[in-house]
């Protein structure tokens, strides 16, 4: 993932020096967001910090190097992508604190069934009074 999406941005910055139209940085931010939506799911926490950034700057350099030229059309399609963006990370943070309570859920099963267990072992031994 990471080779990747670092490829991706080296390409677009290429592009950039070399002077290309709003068109290549749609497309690449387009690209973009199909990337993280087909990696995102096994995204580390640095992965993602990685992917802001790169997300961050194609707004950024769409904005300012070609605002005056963006269509209304254009204009959609970028909320379009910062939207879809923004549901990715949303569903990774989501499905990460799932994992956390899931793994809290089988923590607390565990303990109580050690206890029952406990308990249970403390009457079954227990001499009679």
């Amino acid at each position: 993932m990471k080779m990747g999406c670092s490829l991706l941005m080296l390409c677009v910055l290429l592009l950039c020096a070399c002077g290309e139209n709003k068109e290549v940085y749609l497309n690449g931010f387009s690209k973009f967001v199909d990337q993280v939506r087909e990696e995102g799911h096994t995204y580390t926490e640095a992965d993602w910090e990685r992917s802001h950034k790169h997300h961050n700057e194609f707004v950024r350099i769409l904005n300012q190097r070609f605002g005056k030229e963006l269509t209304e059309s254009d204009r959609i399609t970028i909320s379009k992508l910062k939207g879809t963006y923004a549901a990715l990370k949303i569903k990774s943070e989501a499905r990460k604190m799932q994992e956390i309570l899931e793994a809290e859920n089988q923590n607390i099963l565990t303990s109580d069934s050690i206890a029952n267990e406990e308990i249970f072992l403390d009457e079954a031994y227990r001499e009679p009074e």
